[in-house]
């Protein structure tokens, strides 16, 4: 929790300073939505996309491609795929419902 009265006034609930490529943030967590939010609000989507999809196609190149080296059996591997994609369109409807 931050010790100043203004920051505790406004509804922050954390705070820290922090250096990033050369410049100095100032990130405020608040517990609920603050009285006022700016029109020019930042989502961090597409970083959080790009990090999962380059995560899961190096772990597809490192592990599953070279799964003999893992001491993975191949035959089970593809079983297990063969029936993940026939069980695929089922979790995705019921998901979608």
């Amino acid at each position: 929790k931050p010790n100043s009265p203004d920051l505790l006034e406004k509804g922050v609930d954390g705070a820290m300073w922090a250096v990033h490529g050369g410049g100095f943030y100032n990130p405020q967590k608040y517990m609920v939505a603050p009285k006022k939010i700016h029109t020019k609000l930042h989502w961090f989507y597409w970083e959080s996309y790009s990090s999962w999809l380059s995560g899961f196609a190096l772990f597809t190149v490192l592990y599953l491609w070279n799964a003999s080296t893992y001491l993975i059996d191949t035959e089970f591997l593809c079983g297990f795929l063969v029936r993940l994609r026939r069980h695929l369109p089922r979790i995705w409807i019921s998901q979608k419902r």
